[in-house]
């Protein structure tokens, strides 16, 4: 099936593609006026426009434009209450997602449980609204720990393509009345495949959080912020809706880009007409390149360890190797190849497949590691060998606290080596980046295993000056 503009539903696209044909002088912002210079592409400044009468505004939609449409669209197909769009990425929605869930569950100083491999947007968000959060490992969330908690933030999908039992974590904080939010920035497909069940809108959590930019074909920054139905006890939909943009409006630019609202339209648009509805709302696109994937791991599962998720959900759509490999000269060896991978760690290396991901993008991959892997083989690392992991998002190690968090963020500080920090405050969030998980926070103290776990990553930085 061919799919054009005038086939598919997309309000934001086709509104722009009407402007943009109208051969307007544009004197307004942006400065290029909708004309290329010096050979650019016209495609890269056509549908650039600032908010105008005819435009609309992201933060303050008219209740009936396009905007407002297409995110109602979007709310349909994931089965939220509603849905809010960002350019300014997953840490947008995270930030207005905190703030709300702060006004909603009415308490200045509330108690709030943090996933320990949240993303640092979330660090830097409570500590802007002076939380100190209690750290927590999914795997060890219990009925005591959520008991008397307000707001639990937890990763849903990691990037090595775990997926959280989201489940039994938005049932816990239910029956303990806690607010939800989750960030799902890592598998916003998930909602459109076999495994949408694991989406956490589908299992009652209050805000979800999809980076759509990750892994749909959307550009850079395009996310959303989803409403879950049982936020309908704190109001309805408009009242909770207009809650959300006043926050959003706190913390995003005032000229979101109107290129990556067209580019979120039209992924939405395109997955919509792939959706087979024999299947239960399961995009077709999604499910050949799973197959694809699948075939490329039986390709090479000699080579690496497919079995370390045995037991443990996993994204079909993430593509993750572990093994015993000098996986830093792999991913360069791949990359002259042409083949760029998300992201490597001392045990592994992470690739995320493209929208429309084919057989044919699978057997190159597979030649390709077939034929360089074994030349970078190395020694097995830690105690477990291939199933070792002691950097990254899996580290278990939380340094010692020695302030709080919030309390860092405007206090006198001074740069100093990582290899001096040991036994100093930390002033600010650290992480290998990606993925951007943090080792240490501000407020915690520096120590051998932290300073170790960011080594090669970070050379210096800022401890709390307290002489």
């Amino acid at each position: 099936m061919v799919i054009t503009i005038d086939s598919i539903d997309a309000p934001i696209l086709k509104a722009l593609c009407e402007k943009a044909g109208k051969n307007e002088m544009r004197m307004h912002m942006p400065g290029h006026g909708g004309r290329n210079s010096d050979g650019i592409p016209d495609s890269l400044f056509k549908f650039d426009y600032t908010e105008l009468c005819d435009t609309d505004n992201l933060l303050d939609p008219k209740p009936d434009g396009m905007i407002s449409r297409s995110e109602h669209m979007c709310a349909d197909m994931y089965g939220a209450l509603d849905s809010l769009y960002s350019c300014g990425g997953a840490t947008l929605c995270i930030q207005t997602a905190v703030a709300a869930a702060l006004r909603f569950c009415g308490r200045r100083n509330p108690r709030v449980l943090c996933d320990r491999v949240s993303h640092k947007s979330v660090i830097n968000v409570l500590s802007l609204l002076e939380i100190d959060p209690e750290w927590f490992f999914i795997d060890e969330l219990t009925e005591e720990k959520v008991l008397g908690a307000d707001i639990l933030v937890y990763t849903s999908a990691s990037y090595y393509g775990e997926l959280a039992d989201s489940a039994a974590i938005c049932s816990l904080c239910q029956r303990h009345g806690v607010i939800s939010i989750a960030d799902n920035s890592h598998a916003s497909h998930i909602a459109f495949t076999r495994q949408k069940k694991l989406h956490p809108l589908n299992n009652g959590a209050d805000f979800v959080v999809d980076s759509f930019h990750k892994t749909l074909p959307v550009m850079t920054g395009g996310a959303a912020l989803h409403i879950g139905l049982a936020m309908t006890r704190f109001g309805t939909q408009k009242e909770i809706r207009e809650y959300l943009l006043s926050y959003m409006r706190l913390f995003s630019s005032t000229s979101p880009s109107f290129t990556i609202l067209a580019s979120i339209d039209s992924a939405l648009a395109g997955i919509r007409a792939g959706i087979d509805p024999d299947e239960g709302g399961i995009c077709r696109s999604f499910t050949d390149s799973a197959r694809a994937l699948d075939d490329l791991r039986k390709s090479i599962c000699e080579l690496f360890n497919f079995k370390r998720y045995q037991g443990t959900e996993y994204d079909a759509l993430r593509l993750s190797l572990f093994g015993n490999y000098d996986f830093g000269k792999l991913y360069s060896a791949l990359y002259s190849e042409g083949i760029c991978a998300e992201m490597f760690s001392p045990d592994a290396l992470v690739m995320i497949p493209f929208f429309g991901f084919s057989y044919s993008d699978a057997e190159r991959i597979s030649a390709v590691l077939r034929r360089l892997a074994p030349k970078f083989r190395a020694e097995p690392v830690g105690v477990n060998g291939a199933d070792a992991n002691a950097t990254g998002i899996y580290r278990r190690h939380i340094p010692l606290k020695g302030a709080p968090a919030y309390e860092m963020l405007f206090a006198p500080k001074r740069c100093v080596g990582l290899s001096k920090a040991v036994g100093e405050i930390c002033a600010d969030v650290y992480a290998v980046y990606p993925p951007g998980i943090p080792a240490i926070v501000p407020g915690e103290i520096f120590d051998a295993e932290t300073a170790e776990a960011l080594n090669g990553a970070v050379k210096q930085v800022f401890v709390y000056n307290v002489y």
